[in-house]
């Protein structure tokens, strides 16, 4: 109750209680009255100022939350302690919670550093601190990394629930909260052994293939990066902070032990592909967008410069966040912008539809999933375990089948629809001859070599197939065959 008490004050008049507060009593110290968040005149009136105001008062109900909670426990603690029991209990909790005594302003104290790393807010180490004063004099790098404390600060706590927590000064420090620290190391250092079981039975995922082609597949089959299976449905774990970052570490361990039995990698290698897919799901975070798009284009800057220059033209874009989760409510067509006007254009409602969409391996557009309400509104990124026999045979002898290709030797030059048209011509035969080649006699009395050659020698062949009708028809026949 005080905490949504707290966070409508905030939004109502764009300053948070405590920092009011605090701020009226450095006044009255004689320090100068500051509120730190400045905003555009006209405050609750214009509209501009909604997106910071949220951002506090969110804030403000899990910091108000988390406060009370240890406030309302450590002088329960005490007044335990000293035997009291009714009234006289009472009592004695209601004047540690008042702080009038050194021992109440301690315990008020000491619930305000719970309530900041509740929220992840407390005071980075030396190393992100020197990051934001570079920050500070170099106030272009904001733009790919306008969040630096919050993720640190996330990746600390996560590796505190785990076995390195035992070695890191929070579980060193006396009292209640050295002890709380503990508990955490014990509580990760359990719960990865189930989390073990889940990423060796296919129910949690890292951060997936690169290959863009493996990816798909995958991807198709309603799997989803850095997710658990829950029934039938793959349910993203990166709001489960700072748990996400301990299912990150063995989700990814898993992908690279995996990749070590093909590879005959060493445990060197293994432990190696870990770190970077693991620092891949950390940065595949919303906060951290503009820092992955960033080594994204500096990783392969053929494919994804111009994603990450289109995602900067973006941000200039008022109230982007909101309008581009307005047109994924608008539009379950995945777009596949390939230049920085069409990444622009596809994240607004209505012009998002100017741009071509994205082509699954069948040759179909790739959509999201649900109606309007559940694509605006679902933070966890559900997606239903698809149940394709096809697919799954693939899986099962280990076959990718690549993306179709939207190239095309014929005399011009072909533009975005007729690439697109490409596509889903190459997709939708193929999807068509392994519907038929499966359901044949003859392949179901091959052994497993057998059907992988055969499903190879197919897929070429039907698109050769593609090809030559397409060019027999001068880049005029760009739809799909019967």
């Amino acid at each position: 109750d005080r905490g949504f008490r707290d966070a409508a004050f905030t939004l109502r008049h764009g300053v948070s209680p405590d920092r009011l507060t605090r701020t009226v009593d450095a006044a009255a110290a004689g320090s100068k009255f500051d509120v730190p968040r400045v905003e555009f005149g006209g405050g609750a009136v214009n509209p501009f100022n909604w997106p910071g105001r949220a951002l506090d008062a969110g804030d403000v109900l899990f910091r108000s939350i988390a406060r009370n909670l240890e406030l309302y426990g450590l002088a329960h603690t005490v007044a335990k302690n000293e035997g009291l029991t009714g009234q006289g209990f009472l009592d004695r909790v209601a004047d540690v919670r008042a702080g009038l005594t050194p021992e109440g302003q301690a315990i008020r104290d000491q619930a305000d550093k719970f309530a900041t790393r509740a929220v992840f807010q407390e005071q980075p180490g030396r190393i992100v601190g020197a990051y934001q004063g570079l920050v500070r004099e170099a106030p272009a790098l904001s733009l790919v990394t306008p969040f630096v404390k919050t993720p640190a600060n996330i990746l600390r706590q996560g590796l505190e629930f785990s076995p390195v927590g035992a070695l890191m000064q929070a579980a060193r420090q006396d009292g209640r909260a050295g002890t709380q620290a503990q508990a955490r190391v014990v509580l990760g250092t359990a719960a990865a052994g189930y989390l073990f079981w889940l990423a060796a039975t296919n129910r949690l995922s890292g951060n997936g293939p690169r290959d863009p082609n493996e990816r798909a597949q995958l991807m198709e089959s309603g799997w989803r990066p850095n997710s658990v299976r829950v029934g039938d449905k793959w349910v993203s774990f990166q709001l489960l902070q700072p748990m996400s970052v301990q299912m990150a570490l063995v989700g990814n361990a898993v992908d690279a032990w995996r990749e070590a039995g093909a590879d005959g990698a060493t445990g060197a290698d293994v432990a190696a592909k870990t770190f970077a897919k693991s620092l891949g799901s950390f940065l595949d975070q919303s906060f951290l967008s503009g820092l992955f798009d960033f080594v994204e284009a500096v990783n392969d800057p053929e494919r994804s410069a111009t994603r990450f220059a289109g995602r900067m033209a973006s941000s200039a874009v008022p109230f982007s966040g909101a309008v581009r989760t307005a047109q994924q409510g608008a539009d379950a067509v995945v777009r596949d912008p390939r230049t920085v006007a069409e990444d622009v254009k596809a994240g607004i409602p209505g012009l998002s539809t100017s741009v071509e969409p994205r082509i699954s391996r069948s040759g179909q557009p790739v959509v999201r999933e649900g109606g309007w309400l559940r694509r605006t509104l679902d933070p966890l990124n559900t997606s239903s375990v698809v149940n394709d026999p096809v697919d799954r045979e693939l899986q099962r002898l280990g076959v990718t089948v690549s993306l179709p290709s939207r190239r095309l030797a014929v005399p011009g030059v072909l533009s975005r629809s007729q690439e697109t048209a490409v596509m889903e011509a190459r997709g939708q035969a193929v999807r068509r001859g392994l519907e038929r080649l499966m359901a044949d006699s003859r392949y179901a009395r091959l052994d497993d070599a057998g059907r992988a050659r055969a499903i190879d020698r197919l897929v070429t062949r039907v698109r050769r197939q593609v090809t030559a009708r397409i060019a027999g028809g001068g880049g005029g026949a760009l739809t799909p065959g019967p």
